[in-house]
């Protein structure tokens, strides 16, 4: 193997979201690494569901520079495509491959470390100069060089755009009294400034006679991501030997809060070094992260934002923690599973695992598990519960719910040390070394739709089909999600109309209002109109024979009316007592049998989905 030295480039983007954009077909875009900032890895883009076959392969031989690839809204990429110690160029290609720009940066000094972040909605891509300190912006659309900033920021972390706000922070060094802390910065609006945020993270984490310019701790090492309610997550590795966890309000900046896994009480344990930090399950507002115990035992566990102990999941034991290698975590598309790889090294061989923990059903499922000298290097997981795997001599696509998997191989005699994957829509681009040194960055497509199919479809069997949640079939121009068109109390018909549920009291266009008849916040109350009518007609016909009958019994001078005395002689005293009371009783029987019984079974049936399926797998 080649010593080379590498320099790591990581490309970020941000796309803008439109409350519209249900009804708009739109493809995912790879907005950062790891997707997004809560860690995922996980993408909305529909996998390839044919063959794979290779589209694009770019090779620089002996290269300094590693760069993650990105995948823009439109499926074109960008991607560093020639570089060494005082030059980098940036290029981007539609999704056929054809070039559109490429951007030369001189440098005036050797550079072993760049970062890039991209930000789409502003139309930029931002770069840090490690040795220097220094950023630089220029355009997406036509590579321009936009901005030099002129104040030096050392050692910052890999920045992290928040959606939200469209906005770019980053964790930076800050020398006070020659002592170093960590600070927050901001960028503005325009991408074409910096400012701190002045929220302190750590301090004094070196003595007076650090330099400034040699790093303090390891960037690969820190995780930075934003989680629910505007809220940031910082993960130190290092801490005390066991690894802490910040928790840093965006819009507080004194709502800071810090702790230290813990699960396993009494015992040691420490966060394990993984390739993207913890992963923030927003829809369960949960934070999992691989830990060791007692020095033997790999866990997952998952915590409360507040570092309460919510679940632990056994994964490995009998091991050497220090010999875990290329751990990552991320999530499903349902979010509620949580995908898990790591490799022991041994000896100079290798097992890999691979393997689901479903959060919602406490189970575990392993996908890959005690693999031999063929290591994992990195997944990602898509639209259709399938998962890209990157291993060291092929490629693999894994679907959860039918357990099927298809491969590909890299090119003859290609064998991967490190890959890292950005998906796009029927496709996957990987940015690589091998094990001869040199950078590969290489694109997989569909051997059937060869092209981007048309808005609202995806390729199916053989050729492009409705994209998911659209009809009708051919035309796709319609969106039905059941859960959200149907608000969840209906199903999707043929044309994409919805269908009520007809167990529920829910009716209209999005089965969102109530019944005629039904009421209360959930329609589950039924009030019968025909019953109320028909007492109401009979209420009315025994009030007004009431009255008559009052009426005419009226007595005068106390002399019976002749009403009265035929009434005597017709009906015997005795049993016209009976026929009343005969009478009275049968109205009341009536009244009982006429309530409605969905008062009493309220109906609380579930529309199936695609998960169900999913969970049996788990």
């Amino acid at each position: 193997m080649k010593n080379i030295i590498i320099s790591y480039i990581t490309i970020f983007l941000l796309i803008q979201s439109y409350s519209g954009a249900l009804s708009t077909f739109n493809f995912d875009a790879w907005v950062e690494r790891n997707h997004d900032n809560a860690h995922t890895s996980n993408s909305l883009s529909n996998p390839i569901i044919n063959d794979m076959q290779w589209k694009f392969r770019d090779t620089l031989v002996n290269s300094t520079i590693y760069s993650n690839i990105i995948v823009l809204s439109d499926q074109s990429m960008i991607f560093v495509s020639s570089s060494n110690s005082t030059l980098i160029t940036i290029s981007k290609i539609t999704f056929q491959g054809q070039p559109q720009w490429s951007q030369p940066i001189v440098l005036n000094t050797t550079i072993t470390s760049t970062e890039l972040i991209g930000n789409e909605y502003h139309g930029i891509i931002l770069i840090y100069l490690f040795e220097i300190g220094q950023f630089q912006t220029i355009s997406i659309e036509n590579g321009d060089i936009l901005w030099l900033s002129e104040k030096t920021f050392f050692n910052c972390s890999t920045p992290q755009i928040i959606s939200y706000n469209f906005q770019g922070y980053s964790i930076c060094q800050n020398g006070t009294n020659g002592k170093v802390s960590l600070y927050l910065y901001e960028f503005e609006n325009t991408w074409t400034a910096i400012v701190p945020l002045d929220w302190l993270i750590y301090g004094d984490l070196q003595d007076d006679t650090v330099d400034l310019q040699s790093p303090v701790y390891d960037r690969e090492l820190l995780a930075f991501i934003q989680t629910y309610n505007e809220t940031f997550v910082h993960v130190d590795y290092k801490f005390n030997n066991t690894g802490l966890i910040s928790m840093i309000s965006i819009v507080d900046q004194d709502d800071i809060s810090v702790w230290v896994p813990s699960y396993h009480n009494g015992i040691s344990q420490y966060i394990v070094n993984q390739l993207n930090g913890v992963v923030v399950a927003t829809d369960l507002e949960t934070i999992s992260l691989l830990v060791c115990v007692d020095g033997n035992s790999l866990y997952l566990d998952t915590y409360q934002p507040d570092g309460t102990p919510l679940y632990s999941q056994f994964l490995a034991n009998d091991l050497n923690c220090s010999t875990v290698t290329q751990s990552k975590i991320g999530l499903l598309q349902d979010h509620t599973t949580v995908v898990v790889m790591f490799t022991i090294l041994e000896n100079n061989e290798t097992i890999s695992f691979l393997g689901l923990v479903s959060l919602s059903r406490l189970s575990m499922h392993w996908v890959i598990q005690n693999q031999q000298n063929h290591p994992l290097l990195d997944f990602v997981s898509t639209n259709q519960y399938s998962i890209y795997i990157c291993q060291d001599s092929l490629l693999s696509l894994y679907n959860v719910t039918s357990r099927t998997t298809k491969t590909i191989s890299y090119a003859p005699d290609t064998i991967l040390m490190q890959c890292e994957m950005s998906v796009g829509e029927n496709s996957i681009s990987i940015s690589s070394i091998s094990t001869l040194g040199d950078i590969i960055s290489m694109k997989a497509i569909d051997s059937v739709c060869l092209d981007l199919c048309p808005t609202n479809f995806t390729c199916g069997i053989g050729e492009c089909i409705c994209a998911p949640f659209y009809y009708p079939s051919s035309i796709c121009d319609t969106f039905c999600n059941p859960s959200q068109t149907c608000s969840g109390n209906g199903v999707c018909s043929d044309d994409g109309s919805c269908i009520c549920d007809p167990t529920t009291g829910y009716t209209g266009d999005t089965c969102s209002v109530c019944r005629k008849g039904y009421f209360g916040s959930n329609c589950n109350f039924h009030f019968d109109w025909t019953v109320v009518i028909i007492g109401g007609g009979l209420g009315f016909l025994a009030t007004s024979a009431i009255c008559i009958f009052a009426c005419v019994t009226k007595p005068k001078n106390d002399k019976p009316s002749l009403f009265k005395r035929l009434k005597r002689k017709i009906f015997p005293k005795k049993k016209v007592a009976k026929r009343y009371n005969r009478t009275y009783n049968l109205l009341d029987n009536n009244e009982n049998n006429n309530s409605d019984p969905i008062l009493n079974t309220l109906p609380n049936q579930e529309i199936n989905t695609s998960d169900d399926e999913l969970n049996d797998n788990l």
